[in-house]
C-alpha cells in the first residue's frame, strides 16, 4: 500500500482528560522555598478527517493513555516578590483505532505532546497594584510528522509538519479596586510553531500572535468568586506556498479572534 498525501480540507479534533497528582513541600530549613513534583495521567482521543484528490474522503479515529511528570519551585524573595519555575514533561501516545480509506482497517498513530518550561514573576507594586510576568518555552520540535500506519506497519497517511520550538511572553497587572473587586489587564506575545510558508498547511495556517485581555474577579461571598474576561488576538498575515498531492496552494491567511469567558468558582 502506498503512502497517500492528505493535506486538503483537513479537520482534526483532540480530546484530553488529565488526572494530576501533585506533592508540595517546603525545603528543609528554608521557609522561602517551596518545591513540588507531580505525576500526570492523560487519556487522549483523536478524530481526523480529510479529502484528497487521490484518496477521496478519509477518516481516522483512535485513542490512548500516557504518563508524564511535572516539577516546580517557588521562591519568596521578600514579602512583595515571588519567582516561580515549572517544567512539564512530554507524553508519548500510540493511538489505536481505525482508518477509513475506501475500506475500514485497523490503524495506529504515534503522537507526542511537547514538554514545556515556564519562569514567572509576581511583584506587589503597592497596596492596590500587582505586576505579573512570565515566559514559557514549549518543545514543539518533537512534532516532525503526522503518520498513520496500517496494522502491517505501512504508512497510509504521512504529512510532514516539522514544527519548531516556541516562546510565549506575558505581562499582566491586577488592580484591587475594593475588597471584593479585582480588575485584570494582560498582554502576551506567542510565537508560531510553523517554520515557514512552505511548511504551513490549510490545516493549521498558524502565525505569530499578540493577545490583549481585560477581565475582573468579583468576590460574591467568602467561598464564591465570579471571573469575567475578554481577549482579542491580533495575528500576523500568514503566507502559504504549500504543495501536496501535485496541488499547489499559494496565498495569504488573515485571522483574528475574540474570546469572552465567564467562570464561577465555589469552595466547599
Amino acid at each position: 500500500m502506498t503512502t497517500t498525501p492528505l493535506d486538503l480540507n483537513l479537520q482534526q479534533a483532540l480530546q484530553e482528560l488529565t488526572v494530576r497528582v501533585d506533592a508540595l513541600e517546603k525545603s528543609a530549613g528554608n521557609d522561602r522555598l517551596s518545591i513540588g513534583v507531580g505525576v500526570d495521567w492523560q487519556r487522549m482521543k483523536a478524530d481526523l478527517t480529510s479529502y484528497s484528490p487521490l484518496a477521496g474522503e478519509v477518516s481516522m479515529s483512535g485513542d490512548d493513555t500516557g504518563w508524564g511528570w511535572n516539577a516546580g519551585a517557588l521562591f519568596k524573595v521578600d514579602d512583595t516578590t515571588r519567582i516561580g519555575l515549572t517544567y512539564r514533561s512530554r507524553i508519548d501516545y500510540r493511538l489505536s483505532g481505525t482508518i477509513t480509506l475506501g475500506a475500514t482497517m485497523p490503524a495506529t498513530a504515534d503522537l507526542t505532546t511537547p514538554d514545556s518550561a515556564s519562569l514567572a514573576l509576581f511583584k506587589r507594586l503597592s497596596s492596590r497594584w500587582d505586576l505579573l510576568a512570565d515566559m514559557t518555552w514549549t518543545g514543539w520540535s518533537c512534532f516532525h510528522k503526522l503518520e498513520v500506519d496500517s496494522s502491517s506497519g505501512t504508512p497510509v497517511v504521512l504529512i510532514p509538519e516539522n514544527w519548531k520550538d516556541t516562546m510565549q511572553y506575558s505581562l499582566g497587572l491586577d488592580y484591587q479596586a475594593s475588597d471584593r473587586l479585582v480588575w485584570r489587564f494582560a498582554l502576551s506575545y506567542d510565537e508560531t510553531t510553523v517554520p515557514d510558508a512552505q511548511q504551513r498547511t490549510p490545516r493549521i495556517p498558524d502565525q505569530n500572535r499578540t493577545m490583549v485581555a481585560v477581565g475582573a474577579r468579583y468576590r460574591m461571598s467568602p467561598g464564591t468568586n465570579v471571573d469575567v474576561g475578554y481577549a482579542h488576538l491580533f495575528m500576523r498575515d500568514a503566507g502559504i506556498r504549500h504543495t501536496e498531492a501535485a496541488v499547489a496552494l499559494v496565498g495569504t491567511y488573515s485571522d483574528s479572534a475574540d474570546v469572552l469567558g465567564v467562570q464561577l468558582n465555589h469552595r466547599f
